[in-house]
């Protein structure tokens, strides 16, 4: 019989593998796409030199396109992988002696530190422009997230009910299991996430305190009191920010208080009412007697 931690070992292994191997097919690929650009641009020169261009040698600038096709699509090593080719294909089609690749001469070393450089520049602008837009539809995400959390929490009224729909809102935002743990719930509480609470700040992944943790702990506070903490995965730190995290958390602790508020209420509402129940019943029954007789 195999063992279930065997089984497990192997399915990690084959799910390792499997992730390596994509990343591998993805690299052949957009280096074949970039390589078949440089050929392409290649053809391009030497046709305009067949055309008769004036000045073959000003045509070097149309090696730059596969450099920043490379850099935007790819990133920067598919780009330097284009400047060598580049300088390759320009060396090749159309400095004398045509079809002779010099690559040693000084011009041509010359000319691959400067596709390097635009590739460096133009991959690192690329990546920035990347993170901003990542960074711009989290943004909107978020706060699709939070008014959509804020109208499902509207109408109940009470802890367990709030509980769930956060949990759930939460995990779907998040892409993370969430779970709430309140303040009087103690014993469901770990070292971790009594630091959490009694310090009232996050703690786990992602932050200075039991960095080793799996999990990260994130206090749910009204007025600078811990209500509980929101415990989800320890890749969320890593995906959204500090300040994100901070509205979401705050968001939730402000609805879980609200509900606590409604209960407390109600119950200081239906006590009173049970109390005076029975003496009520007593006096309509005597102002009912003594109409009778």
């Amino acid at each position: 019989m195999v063992s279930t931690g065997t089984v497990e070992t192997q399915l990690h292994h084959f799910i390792t593998d499997g992730e390596t191997g994509s990343r591998g097919r993805n690299f052949f690929v957009s280096v074949s796409i970039t390589v078949a650009t440089v050929i392409f641009t290649s053809l391009v020169a030497w046709l305009l030199v067949l055309a008769g261009f004036p000045s073959p040698e000003t045509l070097s600038v149309l090696f730059v396109i596969p450099v920043l096709v490379g850099a935007v699509l790819y990133g920067l090593l598919v780009s330097l992988i284009a400047a060598v080719f580049s300088v390759l294909a320009y060396n090749f089609v159309l400095l004398p002696p045509v079809w002779h690749i010099g690559l040693w001469e000084v011009e041509n070393i010359a000319k691959m530190f400067a596709l390097s450089f635009v590739a460096i520049v133009a991959s690192t602008l690329s990546s920035r422009i990347h993170k901003l837009a990542q960074e711009a539809m989290q943004r909107e995400r978020v706060l699709s997230g939070v008014y959509a959390l804020s109208q499902d929490m509207l109408g109940i009224a009470n802890i367990p009910d709030m509980r769930r729909a956060a949990e759930a809102k939460l995990s779907s935002l998040l892409d993370s299991e969430a779970t709430i743990i309140l303040r009087s719930e103690k014993e469901r509480f770990n070292q971790a996430g009594q630091f959490c609470i009694d310090n009232n700040t996050p703690v786990g992944s992602g932050t200075k305190h039991f960095t080793d943790n799996p999990n990260l702990y994130l206090p749910l506070s009204v007025h600078e009191s811990a209500l509980g903490l929101l415990c989800v995965g320890s890749d969320v730190s890593g995906r959204f920010s500090s300040k994100v995290l901070a509205t979401l958390t705050a968001q939730t602790a402000s609805a879980i208080e609200k509900a606590r508020l409604a209960e407390a209420h109600e119950k200081n509402c239906v006590m009173p009412c049970k109390r005076n129940f029975i003496p009520l019943c007593f006096l309509l029954y005597r102002t009912i007697s003594k109409h009778r007789w």
